[in-house]
């Protein structure tokens, strides 16, 4: 079926984009942000997981997907998809796995003019309405897209989605969706639900064979090492962070 659905894309599509990451052995589960994350109302259509580097995004956002009941799209960005068409059409793809899109999808992306992408939207989000499911599509890597115009594409399908379907983006970098935020259909995850709590600190130093002397919040430093979150403090605040939209890019 996704095959089929590539062979009408105007570029090579590819498929590894497309599948979500497989959990590594080991790995700590983040309880504070899955539960939060397990809370968000269906009717926020934007949930936005931001943290520098080394914070582990994407694997909490792959924990949630494993948790959940719902089905999970999921597209790793890169910076080649700041092209708007190969940004749907890999979104499609990723949905088209999940829920059979309707045709015209595709078809809108194989041809047309400088505005086709926006023009296959329009059909995609009358799929998923027509579906009638729920869902979500994680979006990973945002901050690699440096092009507005594939930025708006995203703003446009989160402002689009029904409810019952959201969008999660995984990010770098903190990201306008003003829209979005003024309407109360956003919300945001940080480091402080990143970041590990003292007992995710000791299992983490357990499984490496190490049994400190020391509390792990003592003995955390400020960078990131091996992939691993940049801090073992304590949790943060019990609230998603609300950001300015004045420190917001876009």
């Amino acid at each position: 079926m996704v095959r089929d659905a590539r062979s009408h894309l105007p570029f090579a599509a590819v498929e590894a984009k497309i599948l979500r990451p497989v959990h590594r052995e080991g790995l700590i589960a983040r309880a504070r942000l899955l539960e939060a994350l397990a809370a968000t109302p269906e009717r926020i259509s934007l949930i936005l997981v931001t943290a520098p580097a080394g914070y582990g995004k994407s694997t909490a956002l792959s924990q949630w997907a494993a948790e959940d009941s719902r089905e999970f799209a999921w597209v790793t960005l890169d910076e080649a998809d700041g092209d708007p068409v190969r940004l749907a059409g890999h979104v499609a793809l990723a949905l088209h796995r999940i829920q059979p899109l309707d045709p015209a999808v595709f078809r809108a992306l194989a041809v047309g003019d400088g505005s086709r992408h926006l023009t296959a939207l329009g059909h995609l989000l009358t799929s998923i309405r027509n579906g009638n499911r729920r869902g979500v599509l994680v979006l990973d890597d945002v901050h690699e897209l440096r092009n507005v115009t594939a930025m708006n594409f995203i703003r446009a399908l989160a402002a689009g989605l029904p409810a019952g379907f959201q969008l999660a983006v995984g990010s770098r970098m903190m990201l306008g969706f003003g829209r979005l935020r003024s309407e109360d259909r956003s919300v945001e995850f940080g480091v402080e639900y990143l970041a590990f709590t003292k007992d995710e600190a000791r299992a983490v130093l357990a499984h490496a064979g190490w049994t400190p002397r020391t509390t792990p919040s003592t003995r955390s430093s400020g960078a990131p090492r091996g992939g691993r979150p940049a801090s073992i403090s304590p949790p943060g605040p019990s609230a998603p962070r609300r950001i300015p939209l004045s420190r917001r890019n876009g």
